[in-house]
């Protein structure tokens, strides 16, 4: 476990990676929430802003950003990683990001 004991590496990527990343690819955080309500972006800060306020405030001080942290979190992505080299993740990366851009031009207003 890492980032304060809440979830290890792997399950924040896996989230984000597979979850709301894949919405902001497309839209980006306004436009998803936007697209969140049936009544657009008013209504769902409307509706949840209370929430994302004591989400903030539940998550206390801002933690230490030290070696303990920094080797907690490499730790992590490299279990997750294997022994994939880092050259082999960017160049990974940067095709799945080549082929969302090319999905995103091929609809006709490319959001």
């Amino acid at each position: 476990m890492c980032c304060l004991g809440v979830a290890d590496v792997n399950a924040v990527d896996t989230t984000v990676r597979d979850g709301i990343g894949l919405r902001w690819a497309v839209m980006g955080p306004f436009g998803v929430a936007n697209t969140n309500a049936d009544e657009g972006i008013r209504q769902y800060y409307r509706r949840y802003g209370s929430a994302y306020l004591a989400l903030m405030n539940d998550l206390g001080p801002t933690p230490a950003f030290n070696e303990a942290m920094i080797q907690a979190v490499a730790a992590g992505v490299d279990q997750m990683t294997g022994s994939e080299s880092t050259a082999d993740q960017q160049h990974r990366r940067d095709q799945l990001i080549l082929r969302i851009h090319q999905l995103k031009g091929e609809t006709s207003r490319g959001v």
